[in-house]
């Protein structure tokens, strides 16, 4: 497997190729019948991510201190 990963700013670029040596499987249909699934030994995988912080509506009161001095009234 070798890939390649690029991040700008929050955007998450990546592209990977890999090989499986063992592509032939065996494959059950109904309990009592097996069949052989043979899948393709080399694969491609293209993707983007968008990476976004869900938590900062609260750092900056985390920062400050009045998350503490809120919680130290209680």
């Amino acid at each position: 497997m070798a890939g390649f990963t690029y991040i700008l700013k929050n955007h998450l670029f990546e592209a990977e190729v890999a090989y499986n040596l063992r592509c032939k499987h065996g494959f059950y249909l109904p309990e009592n019948f097996q069949t052989e699934l043979q899948t393709p030994p080399t694969y491609f995988n293209l993707s983007y991510r968008f990476m976004f912080n869900t938590t900062i509506g609260i750092e900056k009161s985390w920062e400050s201190g009045s998350t503490k001095e809120t919680n130290s009234h209680a």
